[in-house]
């Protein structure tokens, strides 16, 4: 199932169950706004490092690893 959300919806939308069947959530950010990181960092409790990793254009593809679970960055190239 594929939901296209924006900045204004992504957080009511946050705020729904997961459904029963799905294991996980996987959420696709293209580009990053304070609006998206602050609904994504408040659901899931982020550790500030990983907030301050969102917020920093110039990463890395990396997992790292805190106390209440991991965090994984992938960082993809596309040519339009």
């Amino acid at each position: 199932m594929s939901s296209q959300l924006n900045n204004g919806t992504l957080a009511d939308s946050l705020k729904e169950p997961r459904p029963k069947w799905a294991s996980a959530r996987w959420i696709n950010v293209d580009g990053i706004s304070w609006d998206v990181v602050r609904a994504l960092g408040q659901k899931e409790g982020l550790h500030r490092l990983a907030i301050e990793d969102l917020m920093n254009r110039r990463n890395r593809t990396k997992v790292d690893w805190y106390p209440e679970g991991a965090f994984g960055m992938y960082v993809s190239a596309y040519l339009a």
